[in-house]
């Protein structure tokens, strides 16, 4: 008897607790649906919110602002104009050949190129191929031969 009894009150107790859960949830449907729809002034004011701050580039002129990525470099490829040496190095050499990363010659260095100097088709294959530490064409697979001579001819005439 008192195991039906307790059964009856624990089937009430959870059957009201379904009933204010499934109210509660009525409730917070209707309420969400207030907010759904964002106005156009409330997307602007979030987007000017998390656009970047600024841009990064390295070289004598800032890129034109794409939504490709693919135009980055794009001075450095072969449909682009002549390639210049000094800002292929610039922006691509100087990561390791300013600071010497992975015994890369620095610039400048006449010790450390005096070596290399006997055989300038080698510096190139060097670079276009790939070398110890160095990935081919300098990790940019874009790269022209005609930059990569013009960027190993700048820093050989550094040293001669």
């Amino acid at each position: 008897m008192q195991d039906q009894q307790f059964t009856n009150y624990f089937m009430a107790i959870l059957g009201i607790l379904v009933a204010i859960t499934v109210v509660i949830f009525i409730i917070a449907r209707s309420l969400s649906s207030i907010h759904e729809e964002m106005d156009v002034a409330m997307i602007n004011s979030i987007n000017e919110r998390i656009k970047p701050v600024g841009l990064v580039y390295v070289g004598n002129e800032a890129p034109a602002i794409s939504s490709s990525p693919q135009t980055t470099n794009a001075s450095l490829t072969a449909e682009a104009k002549p390639p210049d040496g000094k800002t292929t190095y610039e922006t691509i050499c100087s990561v390791c050949h300013l600071a010497g990363i992975a015994n890369a010659p620095k610039l400048g260095d006449k010790a450390a190129w005096a070596p290399r100097l006997g055989d300038v088709n080698a510096l190139y294959m060097s670079v276009i191929n790939g070398k110890n530490a160095m990935p081919p064409r300098a990790g940019h697979p874009n790269l022209s031969d005609e930059a990569i001579k013009a960027a190993v001819n700048y820093m050989v005439e550094a040293v001669r």
